[in-house]
């Protein structure tokens, strides 16, 4: 899983199963820090990026979402729409 090891290597935290990595991973995207988000998406795959674009759109448009949840997902979208534009 080259994912893992390279956001392992950026978190320097071991990570004891994928359900660990999620969650840091979820952390990083979900920061409102530039750097974290863009670090995190970086170690995804193209098909793993596009799932998580999906995801935070939702999180944004759709209910059920608290209010915080939904900036969150906004920050982490627009910083990946100037870092990462045609992903």
């Amino acid at each position: 899983m080259q994912r893992a090891i390279s956001f392992h290597l950026w978190y320097n935290q071991p990570m004891s199963d994928d359900s660990q990595f999620l969650t840091v991973l979820w952390d990083a995207l979900l920061s409102r820090q530039e750097q974290q988000i863009c670090t995190a998406f970086a170690s995804l795959s193209a098909a793993e990026q596009t799932a998580i674009r999906a995801h935070l759109r939702r999180m944004v448009t759709e209910p059920g979402w608290q209010l915080e949840q939904r900036r969150s997902a906004q920050i982490a979208l627009n910083v990946l729409h100037r870092a990462f534009p045609s992903a």
